[in-house]
């Protein structure tokens, strides 16, 4: 009865793996059971590569963090043939991270019953389960990560770790008292479908996703987030908007940016640029959608190149630097440069779109 329990953790094809922690556990956990998705497709279908907010305070990185995590992944794994079941709260009198994206979780209590049979039930059913770290290694602050194995005699279990590419251990105590909890299992697909028919249902859902994948991200770009936090002091700027905020930021005297902040703001929003370009450089269009797709594609791009440089100004380390007045209009203007591109690709985008409502309309 207390014999460990640790699954085989396959590798997921993308190497360097995806900074958008949620995004990398789910591609990790789909790999272990055997289906294997590209990862600029899961950049797109979960919306994660069209997605861009920051906090109104200053550059922290909380805003990447900081959306319906239970809406998100529902719907995600729905669009990919996945049941999901979620384990969520905040323990009771403990202060807890980023609140602006758990406040509406039920508060719990650190009972073991309430947690560990959740863990052994899905490893035991050979599913590893999406763990939200509050303890992951620096230079992270917490990030999602997958549960893989568990041995009771121990009372550890066994996760990945962003910084860790050997994983790591958390004892039983560590995860019980996490003030977040947020544990995910996935049902597997019904054995019976075919492997052409998964094939199928895959290009099926890959031109109806892509639609109102593209339709999200003008909308996310004019319009900003559905999601917003009801505590009152933490507020965000979405989409294209969350430029001018980053911006601002940078070029009011009153304002400190936060360096490290800004480090991991920068590195994740670029790959994410970068994974929007791909996403829709593989989405099945023809003719003129084809060719504005392909055009958004390449703004997309260029917006990461501009992002990448940003990156390189202010690198995703840990230090306690302060940004020099000058260093901050030069990373205003790369962000600038980089808006410019990005305001193409959704101009791009919007013209798809009506180039597609009227072939629709055409009846072609």
């Amino acid at each position: 009865m207390s014999k460990p329990n640790i699954l085989e953790l396959r590798s997921w094809q993308a190497e360097p793996l995806v900074m958008s922690t949620f995004v990398n556990s789910i591609g990790r956990m789909l790999a272990s059971v055997g289906d294997r998705w590209d990862a600029a497709e899961l950049m797109g279908l979960s919306t994660f590569a069209f997605r861009m907010k920051i906090s109104d305070k200053t550059t922290f990185a909380d805003g990447i963090c900081v959306f319906d995590w239970r809406a998100m992944l529902l719907e995600l794994m729905r669009e990919i043939g996945y049941e999901v079941s979620i384990l969520c709260g905040r323990l009771s009198d403990s202060p807890t991270p980023l609140l602006g994206a758990v406040e509406r979780f039920p508060v719990v209590h650190p009972i073991e019953e309430a947690v560990l049979p959740f863990i052994r039930r899905h490893i035991d059913a050979g599913k590893p389960v999406l763990y939200f770290d509050t303890l992951v290694t620096r230079l992270f602050v917490h990030e999602w990560s997958v549960i893989y194995g568990y041995d009771d005699q121990g009372r550890v279990v066994h996760l990945t770790d962003p910084a860790r590419p050997e994983g790591k251990t958390l004892s039983y105590d560590d995860v019980i008292n996490n003030p977040i909890r947020f544990l995910a299992g996935f049902s597997s697909k019904p054995e019976q479908i075919a492997v052409e028919t998964a094939r199928l249902t895959r290009e099926i859902v890959a031109r109806e996703q892509a639609q109102r994948t593209i339709q999200f991200a003008i909308d996310y770009a004019k319009y900003g987030c559905a999601y917003r936090p009801r505590t009152t002091y933490l507020n965000y700027t979405y989409g294209m908007a969350a430029y001018d905020r980053w911006i601002g930021h940078l070029r009011n005297p009153h304002v400190a940016p936060n360096h490290y902040g800004m480090g991991q703001l920068s590195a994740v929003y670029a790959e994410a640029k970068r994974y929007a370009g791909l996403y829709l450089r593989g989405i099945p269009l023809e003719g003129e959608a084809k060719r504005l797709a392909m055009l958004a594609s390449e703004a997309y791009e260029q917006a990461a190149d501009e992002m990448t440089e940003l990156c390189k100004l202010v690198p995703f380390i840990r230090t306690s630097e302060i940004l020099s007045p000058d260093m901050r209009e030069v990373c205003a203007l790369q962000l600038e440069k980089a808006k410019a591109f990005e305001c193409a690709a959704v101009d791009y985008l919007e013209k798809m779109l009506a180039v597609k409502a009227g072939e629709e309309g055409s009846g072609q």
